[in-house]
């Protein structure tokens, strides 16, 4: 698949989310797909620390985008942090 289907799926699926109220999309995939993280990225996504059972694992690439227009990755994880 080009990038530009990736992008129109990973686009729906943030409209959905944020027609449920989210905020923020966090996913993960293995430092190993390359072509998945620097597609992440491309799209706006931003690394942060492993959550979950990924917590320690070096191989785990957590990231978090916006859902909600205007916010940036970083903004829209502090906010989640802080409650």
């Amino acid at each position: 698949m080009r990038d530009w289907v990736h992008a129109a799926i990973l686009s729906h699926l943030e409209t959905a989310a944020a027609g449920f109220g989210y905020h923020a999309i966090r996913l993960e995939t293995r430092l190993v797909n390359t072509r998945a993280v620097a597609f992440y990225q491309r799209q706006g996504y931003c690394r942060i620390p492993s959550y979950g059972k990924y917590v320690g694992g070096p191989e785990a690439a957590t990231a978090i985008s916006p859902v909600v227009l205007g916010k940036s990755s970083l903004d829209s994880y502090q906010q989640m942090r802080s409650g």
